[in-house]
């Protein structure tokens, strides 16, 4: 794909400061879309060049919010919503997750895209055209060991895309999630020796793979793509779900 392939189009990503979020934003830009950049690390996001850059923790209502009225007057219209911020919290059984820690997760992995969906579908809508992408994981559509909280919050996060795909398909706007499995990010470094194993692909992806698909599916013209949820994960879903 071509540089410029976005000119024109403005985009909100969430989580951008490291990772996959960050891998996004720079894709994007490189695409010529105008990107505001959305996570608590406010060093970090200071190195991106030509960004709108918003510090804060989409947890909390109030600093989203702010953020939000932020990319509102500085861009007027977006037209591409990619949400990658993600709470992962540390593995351990259900019966060790307290309540604060489950609704940390509720807060940054549901409702915070909840809520920006909620403010940026209708504006996509009215011009007939948006992209909203939501990064999910492997275990949004299958279970982990260890992983309750986790998988149950991004389970959601796949049928809340499904469901504001069929919401939005008639207006021209596209809703799907990417669900990664090991990708080589600061929240999966020091386990490649217990997954290594069983992926087929023999190595964990890289941010840039699923950046690139990400840019693929806010392309102007990947407009058929609807309510899907795609794995990127070295086929290591393919022989758990065979059908």
């Amino acid at each position: 794909m071509e540089r410029g392939e976005f000119a024109g189009l403005s985009a909100v990503v969430t989580g951008a400061s490291r990772g996959i979020g960050r891998a996004i934003a720079l894709r994007l830009q490189a695409g010529g879309v105008r990107v505001a950049v959305l996570a608590r690390d406010k060093k970090a996001l200071s190195e991106f060049r030509r960004a709108l850059v918003c510090p804060c923790d989409v947890a909390d209502p109030a600093q989203l919010s702010e953020a939000i009225a932020k990319v509102d007057q500085a861009f007027g219209q977006v037209h591409l919503l990619v949400n990658n911020a993600a709470f992962g919290g540390p593995l351990h059984d259900l019966e060790s997750t307290d309540d604060a820690e489950w609704a940390r997760y509720l807060a940054t992995n549901v409702t915070a895209p909840f809520q920006l969906c909620r403010h940026y579908l209708p504006m996509m809508k009215k011009q007939s055209f948006g992209r909203i992408v939501n990064v999910s994981s492997v275990l949004g559509l299958a279970g982990g060991l260890q992983s309750a909280a986790y998988a149950a919050t991004k389970h959601a996060l796949v049928g809340l895309t499904r469901s504001l795909a069929l919401e939005a398909a008639p207006f021209g706007v596209t809703v799907n999630a990417l669900c990664p499995g090991f990708i080589d990010t600061t929240m999966t470094r020091g386990r490649q020796d217990e997954a290594l194993a069983a992926i087929p692909a023999r190595r964990f992806g890289s941010p840039e793979e699923v950046a690139e698909f990400a840019a693929m599916l806010c392309r102007r013209e990947s407009g058929y793509i609807n309510g899907a949820a795609v794995t990127i994960d070295g086929a290591l879903l393919a022989g758990l779900n065979p059908a």
